[in-house]
């Protein structure tokens, strides 16, 4: 099996062109609840990129067999060892949706979900 190597800066590069993305799941609830108008929204910078990167690669040791789709041989330091078949936009996509889930879980416990909330459930 060839693999390539995958400099987490590179991919820091690749988040912030999903800047918007980022921000609609990272934020949405600020966006929704608590703006006023007078407040600056939070924005999505490449040191949030860094740290959600690596806390998306800490839950991937972990639960690798859980994101199959991702191609990940190796998680280096600076860098990640990927399959040949390994495509940044789906591992950008993986990541958006472990963080909007992960988001949306939390929201359920802290009963900001209106659907769990709900009187008709």
């Amino acid at each position: 099996m060839s693999s390539k190597v995958i400099s987490k800066t590179q991919i820091i590069d690749e988040m912030m062109c999903f800047k918007s993305e980022f921000e609609k799941v990272l934020y949405s609830k600020n966006y929704r609840l608590y703006w006023n108008n007078e407040e600056e929204l939070p924005t999505f910078t490449a040191t949030d990129a860094m740290k959600h990167l690596d806390i998306f690669l800490k839950v991937y040791k972990k639960h690798h067999r859980d994101f199959i789709s991702c191609g990940i041989i190796k998680i280096n330091k600076n860098s990640i060892c990927v399959d040949t078949y390994f495509k940044m936009h789906s591992f950008i996509t993986e990541m958006l949706s472990l963080f909007d889930n992960a988001k949306c879980f939390a929201n359920a416990i802290d009963g900001d979900n209106e659907f769990i909330t709900s009187p008709f459930i």
